[in-house]
């Protein structure tokens, strides 16, 4: 009797010990996840104020390039990062890394212009951005759907509209708010992530029929003229390249200032600003757009995005 007792004794303690075990590692994983949870909280508000270094540092670089004697905006300015869009300006902040890549805004193609500011349809602005499509030499699109169905977007209406109709969307009838806005638009939706970016990084949202020649690309190029052939905006593309273009020195030769869709530029005052900040593995992103004047050279934050 006494042996069974004592190995009931023995059983119970050893129960209790058991739990008792289990208690403590709990406990000690619990600790170790809110401390892990903790840091996290930290370096996230780390990669946070590491974005807004970002946009700080574009914003110096840009009003350094503002005090230059010479005001054309081109792709030999230091603020400028590269022709592909994954280059990008890294910046050491301590032990860790914000990194920037700003892209003239005037550069690109500007949507905003495929309206007038009544809303009606710009015709030599519609006409330009069909090249600008054909140019890109997208695989399996219809082009001409590509085309009028942004153009059904954002027109009043006053037209006969083709691609009004959405299933998904209602369609606004406004100008884009961002480009990527693109990716609801029917046509757009159905197109591959590829042919899609191929687009949304050459395109911007604003108005304004004209371009930085010195900062486009050869297919916005490529877009301004109807009678430029793609060989010669790829050969523009690259004289511009090296020998930037002010006040049409460079440009006449290649594209006669008659019929030109939209009018050529040689500089900008709009950028977009692309930051990425990575703390121990905790990244934060964000998107910008700095307005920038010359005299006297000054910065405006005009649209913030961070994710």
């Amino acid at each position: 009797m006494m042996r069974a007792r004592r190995g009931g004794a023995l059983l119970l303690v050893i129960v209790i010990v058991g739990l008792m075990s289990v208690l403590v590692v709990s406990s000690f994983r619990r600790a170790q996840m809110e401390a892990i949870a903790a840091e996290n909280t930290l370096n996230a508000t780390r990669a946070h104020a590491l974005t807004l270094s970002g946009y700080a540092a574009a914003a110096v670089l840009l009003l350094a390039d503002a005090d230059e004697a010479t005001p054309a905006d081109n792709r030999t300015e230091f603020w400028y990062a590269g022709d592909d869009p994954g280059d990008i300006f890294p910046i050491p902040v301590g032990e860790h890394l914000v990194t920037i890549r700003i892209e003239d805004e005037y550069g690109k193609f500007p949507l905003g212009a495929l309206v007038k500011d009544d809303g009606k349809q710009n015709a030599d602005t519609i006409d330009a951005y069909a090249r600008f499509i054909e140019a890109l030499e997208l695989e399996e699109v219809d082009e001409e759907q590509l085309v009028w169905a942004l153009v059904d977007w954002i027109d009043d209406d006053s037209t006969d509209d083709q691609y009004e109709y959405n299933d998904d969307f209602d369609v606004p009838n406004r100008p884009l708010t961002h480009v990527d806005e693109l990716a609801r638009i029917e046509g757009y939706s159905e197109l591959s992530a590829d042919n899609l970016k191929k687009i949304t990084d050459r395109v911007s949202e604003r108005d304004g029929k004209w371009i930085n020649v010195n900062t486009a690309s050869a297919e916005v190029l490529y877009s301004m003229h109807p009678d430029l052939s793609l060989d010669d905006a790829y050969e523009l593309y690259d004289l511009l390249g090296e020998t930037p273009d002010e006040k049409d020195n460079v440009l006449v030769p290649l594209m006669p200032k008659a019929d030109r869709y939209m009018d050529a530029v040689d500089n900008s005052n709009l950028y977009s600003v692309a930051i990425s900040a990575d703390v121990k593995g905790v990244q934060r992103k964000a998107d910008c757009i700095i307005e920038r004047s010359r005299k006297p050279p000054t910065v405006r934050l005009v649209w913030w995005s961070q994710y």
